[in-house]
């Protein structure tokens, strides 16, 4: 049978292209966690864009992008918003400590 893929922890670490080109690869990943993570943007390597892309056509059932104490994906997460609402497989979405507050859900 197929094998699926649960990359168990990725937290409070740098995403970058590399590291997107990594979970790229694992074609049965079922589930991502990104909590505190910072992403590496720049003109050159737009990385938010690649991921939304990402998102929008990957297999996740579960992707937890909480902040935390230090970090928080509060100036990004909205983009991410219409990528996970194409996700036909995407059962649990936890981005709780974003301080996005009611707006943030609009």
């Amino acid at each position: 049978g197929v094998q699926t893929c649960a990359l168990p922890i990725w937290n409070n670490n740098i995403l970058n292209s590399l590291f997107l080109e990594f979970i790229s690869s694992l074609e049965n990943l079922e589930s991502l966690e990104i909590n505190g993570c910072e992403f590496v943007n720049n003109p050159s390597d737009p990385i938010i864009s690649k991921f939304v892309t990402y998102f929008s056509s990957c297999k996740l059932k579960e992707i937890s992008m909480c902040g935390n104490e230090t970090r928080t994906y509060k100036n990004k997460i909205q983009e991410f918003f219409a990528s996970f609402s194409t996700m036909t497989t995407l059962e649990t979405l936890l981005i709780g400590y974003n301080d996005i507050g009611d707006k943030g859900l609009e």
